[in-house]
């Protein structure tokens, strides 16, 4: 399960990392896990998902399950092309920024673009069926709105990249993740233009900032598996 749990926060923090040029606003994901066998997982995994945009910065701020206790949320700072991941549990801001290695080290991901095309929180989407051309097994749907003017990001480490987010016009509304018997959607609840605060973008008082280091996520969570 601890697969499926590091793919999930890749594309988190993939379109954590797409900074919305000309859009201020909120945006309200709600998220849900489905399948046999799953009930740890479930009592893990976030609930909802807040994104808080201005500009070339984005404050994601996740709430529900146990892993929201350890890992709050993060902060994207387009200036510097770098996330930081908050947690509350170890006082820490965990970054993960730009570098070449990335690219190159990155999972090959193949991306088909459909003709299908729905509604989300009143915003018209194209589906977009990705899968990684070696290793696992799994697939992921994305429906993505092109309502929304977005910067590409530069690859963000090897958790990460843009990996999920290469060859999709636009912004994801909706994200499905199938693997391992296991379902995990998320998906926008609602859109809101409106003035963002700057300081969201401040890391929280006494937070130590350190490199990225997923065993801590991964360790201190029971349940994900191998």
């Amino acid at each position: 399960m601890r697969n499926l749990f590091t793919l999930i926060a890749a594309i988190l923090v993939s379109i954590g990392a797409h900074s919305q040029a000309g859009f201020e606003g909120t945006i309200d994901f709600q998220i849900g896990v489905s399948g046999e066998d799953i009930e740890q997982m479930k009592k893990n995994f976030p609930t909802n998902l807040t994104l808080k945009i201005k500009e070339n910065k984005m404050f994601g701020k996740n709430t529900g399950g146990e892993l929201s206790k350890m890992f709050s949320g993060f902060i994207f700072d387009g200036d510097e092309n770098s996330i930081y991941l908050l947690s509350p549990a170890l006082q820490t801001a965990m970054k993960v920024q730009s570098t070449q290695a990335s690219s190159e080290s990155a999972p090959k991901v193949e991306v088909t673009k459909t003709t299908e095309t729905t509604t989300i929180a009143g915003h018209s989407c194209t589906k977009y069926i990705l899968k990684e051309s070696e290793g696992r097994k799994g697939t992921i749907e994305i429906w993505a709105t092109e309502d929304f003017n977005v910067e590409k990001p530069k690859d963000l480490g090897n958790l990460t990249g843009n990996m999920f987010m290469q060859g999709i016009d636009g912004f994801p509304l909706k994200v499905v993740t199938s693997q391992e018997g296991t379902e995990i959607k998320m998906e926008v609840r609602e859109v809101r233009k409106e003035t963002i605060d700057p300081s969201n973008f401040i890391l929280p008082s006494g937070y130590r900032v350190q490199p990225l280091d997923f065993s801590l996520l991964s360790t201190m969570l029971p349940g994900l598996g191998n």
